[in-house]
């Protein structure tokens, strides 16, 4: 109608001719916003407060998720992925897209992949590396090895690898320190058998940032973690909740526990310190984590903690000079020249 009198006059004779009328509102999809699926997680390692304040033209960080196939048309996963990933399992797909069949097992890199999505600025973008078997839930060593290398020659600036192997040490080495090499940051999960360490790759793996996991409360660590000297930090764990394909293929929610979805906090953690300047060195960024960390446990580096969770919400940034500003520490003018 042109006017809104009109559109009220042709409303009521509609409703007095028995019509049943209702204005022609917008729905919204069931989706979370940003640092909402778990907002507790979210705001301890500082990510809530660290987007609304990087209003910047990032360049593309790409995260590589070494995982299962995933659910690309997630309502929550929508225009994260740089592409439709890789199958390096030997199933003979192009792509790391989920099967509907095999929904119980598919979920693993839906989730993941939901935690980093959910974390991270929008510049942010997931590639799939899909190395585990349609129906199973292991994957091979040369799977995952080749795609470590595949992924670092294109140019990947982050792995999420929530897996562990008890084989495979000289392999796994060799793949990260190439990695590394290459400014990649490797995030590994400790494991989830509540032991020590021990015979467990890539999370043993020197190079790799490995990470345990806290309880639900976030005050300790969770009786599950793995711990050990390789522990570099501690992220949340314990039920959290994430994007899972449902049943008959529409998107869904869920919670779970385990130190495979505290790994890609801490790789979202170095995906948007990435944001801030894509030719960070893993190096780098670690010490930024360290220097921003919450410790826990014994004080600095420890066996279940290591350095403790992220905190990256007191890093600012200033567009005016491109300046990245890091608030601890002194700052000494030796000279008087106006600079």
């Amino acid at each position: 109608y042109d006017t809104c009198s009109q559109a009220s006059n042709a409303y009521e004779r509609m409703i007095d001719d028995g019509y049943i009328v209702d204005p022609d509102y917008v729905s919204t999809l069931n989706s979370y916003e940003k640092c909402q699926m778990n907002p507790t997680g979210s705001d301890a390692l500082g990510i809530s407060s660290f987007i609304p304040s990087f209003n910047i033209n990032a360049d593309d960080v790409l995260v590589a998720v070494l995982d299962t196939g995933v659910m690309l048309n997630h309502d929550d996963l929508s225009g994260r992925f740089y592409n439709g990933g890789y199958d390096y399992s030997a199933d003979g797909n192009e792509n790391a897209e989920y099967d509907k069949s095999c929904e119980s097992v598919y979920f693993h890199g839906t989730f993941v992949s939901g935690i980093i999505a959910n974390n991270t600025m929008d510049n942010v973008r997931i590639i799939p590396f899909k190395v585990v078997p349609f129906g199973t839930n292991v994957e091979t060593l040369s799977s995952c090895i080749s795609a470590i290398y595949a992924a670092t020659d294109m140019g990947v600036d982050v792995f999420n690898a929530s897996f562990t192997s008890a084989l495979g040490e000289a392999s796994y080495q060799k793949a990260v320190e190439y990695a590394v090499d290459n400014g990649v940051c490797v995030c590994a999960s400790a494991g989830s058998k509540g032991s020590l360490l021990t015979n467990s790759f890539p999370a043993m793996t020197p190079g790799v940032i490995t990470v345990s996991a806290l309880n639900s409360n976030l005050t300790g660590i969770a009786n599950y973690s793995n711990y050990g000297a390789e522990v570099d930090f501690c992220a949340p764990g314990s039920s959290v909740n994430s994007a899972i394909p449902n049943i008959d293929g529409s998107s869904g929610y869920a919670s779970y526990s385990g130190t495979s979805f505290s790994a890609p906090y801490v790789a979202a953690v170095c995906a948007n310190i990435k944001s801030m300047n894509t030719d960070l060195s893993k190096a780098q960024v670690y010490d930024i984590m360290t220097d921003f960390a919450v410790d826990y446990g014994d004080s600095g580096l420890d066996s279940y903690y290591g350095y403790g969770m992220p905190n990256i919400g007191n890093i600012t940034y200033q567009n005016d000079d491109n300046s990245l500003s890091l608030p601890q520490g002194d700052l000494i003018v030796y000279n008087t020249i106006d600079y």
